[in-house]
């Protein structure tokens, strides 16, 4: 046998160094860097609120808020012309510095070798991997908009359970607390329960509930328990209500899962703390709750604006409603509009964007969001919101080699690679108080199925 080294020309060296960097390169080059999709019309929060890019920060990012106006004021008359007033006291406003914790996300998944080598360097496109590069993307942008909605808090309440076989059984969620856009698409997902609004009794005490199913015209979820004592603290939990949140997203104030646009309104309206300071203290970093009987209509949303309006909030406001809500004020626009049609002319009806101009002065700009739960709709001044954190969805590394920072791993002793796509971002209001949240609307037009 002969034992002469095997020698190769520069252009073998070259073409078997380019085919081993293949798979890598397109992943990365191909499926990964141009993924910069536009951020779907549904991702509401993540398309109006601001990403504050010029201030990343790591763990905390520091702002301030208004709690008090200065009010060191004097009058006099004109009689005084020849004398100098005597000025009163300064009473100085106030500002508080707050501080904000950004939450991370971060979503796994595998490509084998082949399907990866199946594709030839800048020319085959691979629809598979298209597919999943940007499913991930769906699926990120998609939990970051869940936290930036309820972040803090709960993502549904089930207050009833059937076809009941421990440890599994279907519980439906709340027409109140009902949100079709975080259920709908939560199949193959897992969740936390706990027994308790304010999320210290879990239930769920062995591991999440896997979501196998979802039912969104009842809104009834099937769940799968870890366990079956899992299960049955569950089920006798809905009586009183059985309160969701994603699996591992911890809801204490030094763990993830931090406040979100919905959770630091309803927080900061009942007086609770909100970026480590006691809101019932200050009028100013209050927002406001305003109660709504029946149906959303133009009348609630006109007589609900005064309140914030009392702590400064003249000028434009956006009026977030979930699908139902949408559809019920569209109801109410279309009764109060008079039509007037020559013989044979055509009816055009509907709108996908619905502006009206309110008593505090500004345009009340309605908004879907399909994420809002169906009991509830916002009133927000965009303009005093920011994202903080270090960086929105990537698939990047952070702070690595351009030409080298994919999220692409090895997997040791498996035939493929791991992709990563990674978030880190929290939500900061500098006037809360400007802010409210409109509660108890039960929607003509939905949600459907039976039960409260």
């Amino acid at each position: 046998m002969s034992t002469e080294p095997i020698r190769l020309s520069t252009s073998e060296i070259r073409t078997m160094a380019a085919e081993t960097m293949t798979s890598q390169e397109i992943l990365q080059k191909v499926y990964l860097d141009p993924v910069t999709m536009a951020v779907p019309q549904s991702l509401t929060f993540q398309r109006n609120i601001r990403f504050d890019s010029a201030n990343k920060v790591g763990e905390r990012y520091n702002g301030a808020i208004q709690l008090k106006r200065p009010t060191g004021l004097t009058f006099w008359g004109g009689d005084s012309r020849g004398t100098a007033a005597a000025l009163n006291d300064a009473r100085a406003g106030k500002t508080a510095q707050v501080s904000v914790k950004p939450s991370s996300i971060m979503l796994r998944e595998q490509v084998s070798y082949d399907l990866a080598a199946s594709c030839n360097p800048g020319a085959a496109f691979s629809p598979e991997l298209a597919l999943i590069t940007e499913s991930m993307v769906e699926s990120v942008n998609w939990a970051l908009e869940m936290q930036l909605s309820y972040g803090g808090t709960n993502i549904g309440i089930a207050n009833a359970v059937s076809a009941a076989a421990s440890p599994a059984g279907t519980f439906q969620i709340s027409k109140a607390s009902w949100s079709p856009m975080i259920w709908g698409p939560f199949e193959g997902g897992a969740v936390d329960a706990y027994s308790d609004a304010a999320l210290t009794v879990k239930v769920t005490n062995a591991g999440p509930a896997t979501v196998t199913w979802v039912d969104a015209d009842a809104r009834n979820v099937r769940l799968t328990f870890s366990a079956g004592p899992d299960y049955t603290a569950a089920a006798a939990a809905v009586a009183t209500g059985l309160y969701f949140v994603p699996y591992g997203a911890f809801v204490s104030s030094t763990d993830g899962w931090v406040d979100g646009v919905c959770s630091l309104i309803t927080k900061s309206a009942a007086g609770g703390t909100v970026f480590g300071l006691n809101t019932s203290l200050y009028a100013y970093a209050r927002s406001s709750s305003i109660a709504i009987s029946g149906a959303l209509s133009f009348a609630d949303v006109a007589a609900a604006v005064i309140n914030p309006t009392t702590k400064g909030g003249m000028g434009d406001y956006t009026v977030v409603v979930n699908p139902y809500s949408w559809c019920d004020v569209m109801n109410d626009e279309a009764g109060l509009r008079r039509y007037v049609s020559d013989e044979g002319g055509e009816f055009v009806n509907g709108a996908n964007d619905l502006t009206y101009y309110g008593p505090n002065g500004g345009a009340l700009r309605f908004e879907m969001n399909p994420f809002i739960k169906a009991s509830e709709a916002y009133l927000l001044m965009y303009d005093d919101w920011r994202n903080v954190g270090s960086t929105l969805p990537t698939f990047k590394l952070p702070n690595r080699d351009p030409q080298n920072n994919a999220f692409l791993l090895e997997l040791p002793g498996n035939a493929g690679y791991e992709l990563r796509r990674y978030s880190n971002v929290g939500t900061y209001c500098k006037r809360l108080a400007r802010q409210a949240v409109l509660t108890g609307i039960v929607n003509a037009s939905g949600p459907t199925g039976g039960g409260a």
